[in-house]
């Protein structure tokens, strides 16, 4: 399996977080995505059970926990996307 690049939307809105993994490797970087390029974060795939859903809360949770978090507690209607990186 490749990186995949991972969006979270609300609607069809901007995306609320965007982040790149290859779920298949434990130890593949969980790495925030943004207008200046991507940031690290302290997690791996395995902290999220391989699983970009996991990701996805996880992310937010640690966001929210360092002062703002991608989406409000308890929102529903979002939606994952992904596709796969060229790089």
């Amino acid at each position: 399996m490749a990186t995949m690049t991972y969006s979270v939307h609300d609607g069809g809105r901007a995306p609320l977080l965007v982040f790149r993994a290859d779920f298949s490797r434990a130890s593949s970087p969980l790495l925030l995505a943004g207008e200046d390029g991507e940031s690290s974060t302290p997690f791996q795939a395995a902290d999220a059970r391989h699983r970009p859903v996991e990701a996805a809360k996880l992310l937010d949770r640690w966001l929210r926990n360092n002062g703002g978090g991608c989406w409000e507690r308890g929102a529903k209607g979002l939606v994952l996307r992904r596709r796969r990186d060229t790089r």
